[in-house]
């Protein structure tokens, strides 16, 4: 994420110290934490990610590179790893429903890779 003066956010959070609602600060201004009373999709909009508070903007684009070259059907995932923010979204990226998501993605992925090959 680029903030207001167009700098790259640093990563600062520590992965073990990560919870389920960890998020950074606001996306417009950096030295706001992230308000937990909102709902999970206000946060996604207007909180610098978990993913992006652990690893920084542009660490975060590097390992993302990495993990779609390795992994490019995203059958290695974990709550709060790189890449794990596709996980539960759809063809158009699009959020699907719970439990499409735990069962789905993981059948959309095998069934996708088997056509591959």
């Amino acid at each position: 994420y680029k903030g207001k003066s167009g700098g790259s956010f640093p990563g600062f959070v520590g992965s073990n110290h990560a919870g389920a609602n960890t998020r950074g600060p606001l996306k417009d201004d950096w030295l706001k934490p992230c308000n937990l009373d909102w709902t999970e999709q206000e946060r996604d909009d207007k909180c610098i990610s978990l993913q992006e508070a652990i690893w920084g903007t542009e660490g975060l684009a590097r390992l993302e590179k990495i993990k779609n070259a390795v992994d490019p059907h995203k059958m290695l995932n974990c709550y709060g790893c790189v890449g794990n923010n596709e996980v539960g979204k759809n063809k158009g990226g699009e959020k699907i429903k719970s439990e499409q998501s735990k069962n789905g993605s993981l059948q959309e992925t095998l069934t996708n890779s088997q056509e591959s090959s």
